[in-house]
């Protein structure tokens, strides 16, 4: 390993070791909202501006969270991890996924909120000899023979578990947390072109829905793919992401959340 990798490496180690004292402290406050969203989540989060503070894990993927939760051995290790990571900027995802997967035993959440995006594209990739795992997109990864060397890639989540997946999560959340309202928000595919992402949308749609028969207070939230346009202040390198989108879209998701009626979080500043 290059003297730079180790740098990292014992860089990113050493802000694991104080955030596992931090966070724990951080997020001790009262009633939190736990949170599972990416970037969808996090622009209509800042348009409801919620008063209880939000823990949130973003990379959470259902499966992974269920397998951490039944042993805790099996979550990431971001000192490991990194050298295969090629945007530093995810790093700190997969510090959430080590020190966040049970979002820090909250007592009494308010509410857990998510998006769909973990579901959508964050791959999971199982190292061969220890067992743990890390998620992101495969675009994210060193995409190098030490990363197929050491880890098992189990891809994205299979569409064929999805529903028992999806089914056992929101009824363990159910177990620890009470009856507590769910709020999952389904990425837009309008602008997609992938028709595997678009394909993998419809049946987490799909099946969010059906499970909502099942899980009182479980809203699955979605906008009418027709007011769905590029974001009007995207950076010349992402204006043709797909997942980023106008104020318009959010503004709607959070109409939608606001009409279900469990939504009553909102600052009082």
């Amino acid at each position: 390993m290059s003297t730079n990798a180790w740098q990292r490496r014992l860089r990113w180690a050493a802000y694991v070791r104080t955030r596992s004292v931090v966070w724990p402290l951080k997020y001790r406050a009262p009633a939190p909202i736990l949170g599972r969203h990416a970037c969808l989540g996090a622009d209509v989060l800042a348009l409801m501006r919620p008063g209880p503070s939000v823990i949130n894990v973003q990379k959470g993927r259902v499966d992974y969270m269920l397998d951490c939760w039944k042993n805790p051995a099996v979550r990431a290790r971001t000192g490991e991890a990194v050298a295969h990571v090629s945007r530093e900027e995810i790093v700190p995802c997969v510090v959430q996924e080590e020190l966040l997967y049970d979002w820090c035993s909250p007592e009494r959440p308010q509410a857990l909120f998510m998006d769909s995006m973990a579901e959508l594209a964050d791959q999971r990739f199982a190292h061969k000899r220890n067992g743990w795992s890390f998620l992101c997109v495969y675009g994210d990864t060193t995409r190098s023979k030490e990363l197929t060397h050491t880890f098992e890639s189990r891809g994205l989540l299979p569409l064929e578990s999805m529903e028992a997946l999806l089914g056992r999560f929101f009824g363990e959340v159910r177990r620890r947390f009470g009856e507590i309202p769910i709020f999952y928000l389904h990425f837009p595919t309008a602008l997609e072109t992938r028709t595997k992402y678009i394909v993998r949308a419809r049946v987490i749609r799909k099946t969010v829905d059906n499970l909502t028969a099942v899980f009182p207070r479980l809203h699955s939230v979605s906008v009418d793919e027709s007011i769905v346009t590029f974001a009007e202040d995207a950076p010349a390198n992402m204006q043709e992401f797909p997942y980023h989108y106008s104020r318009a879209t959010y503004v709607e998701f959070a109409r939608k959340l606001n009409a279900t009626g469990d939504w009553t979080f909102a600052s009082h500043e």
